[in-house]
């Protein structure tokens, strides 16, 4: 249920009640009050004051926790992306073993994308490739005078406007590049994604983490 994981009902104590309302207790410190109406209209049985309730009502229920999990999730998935991203010298330089091995060439992140209403994404080992034949995903910091790689973008189909991002070695940091052409990117994006198209597969992240030591 939680974390993706679906669950089709979750057991939940009754902490404490009113007149009208039940306080219902999820783990140690979660809790939510739920109108007695709720738990009668949806033919919930109370035994041992305990209630079961279905995964859809869980997440009606406890939305703001619920809320606050899902954003906790997006920032490590953030912090996840961005030790590849400070180390894209370092896995260009192990092309070659991430080659060999189809589960790292196509490793999805979830930031590893360009686009607006159609949305190009790619896997790792074919974004290493542009950034080795330094393609336009590839660039010069002004400040640093190092090498950057764009990694995602979003702009307008119709003005052709855009905004990418991309990590900058030098600065060992992001920075936003205002860009006229946008459709070149989402043009580079999409050759990418055709030759590489991402998987998802957390455990080979962690393999690849462990393999190349970082």
């Amino acid at each position: 249920m939680l974390g993706g994981i679906f669950m089709e009902s979750v057991k939940l104590k009754i902490q404490s009640e009113t007149e009208d309302k039940y306080e219902l207790l999820y783990l140690d410190g979660v809790t939510t009050w739920v109108h007695k109406s709720l738990i009668r209209d949806n033919h919930i049985t109370i035994i041992d004051n305990q209630v079961e309730v279905s995964d859809y009502l869980f997440r009606s229920f406890f939305s703001s926790y619920v809320a606050k999990l899902k954003h906790e999730e997006r920032i490590k998935e953030s912090e996840k992306t961005f030790a590849y991203l400070e180390r894209i010298p370092f896995l260009i330089e192990n092309l070659d073993l991430i080659r060999k091995n189809k589960e790292y060439y196509h490793l999805y992140f979830d930031r590893f994308r360009i686009g607006h209403y159609v949305v190009f994404r790619a896997g790792l080992g074919g974004l290493l490739e542009s950034y080795k034949l330094e393609t336009r995903l590839t660039g010069t910091c002004e400040i640093t005078n190092q090498k950057y790689y764009i990694f995602s973008g979003t702009g307008s189909p119709f003005s052709g406007s855009g905004t990418l991002t991309a990590y900058c070695v030098g600065c060992d940091d992001l920075h936003s590049i205002s860009v006229g052409t946008f459709s070149t990117y989402m043009g580079e994006f999409k050759q990418i994604q055709a030759f590489c198209p991402p998987r998802k597969n957390e455990e080979a992240k962690k393999q690849l983490r462990l393999e190349l030591n970082f």
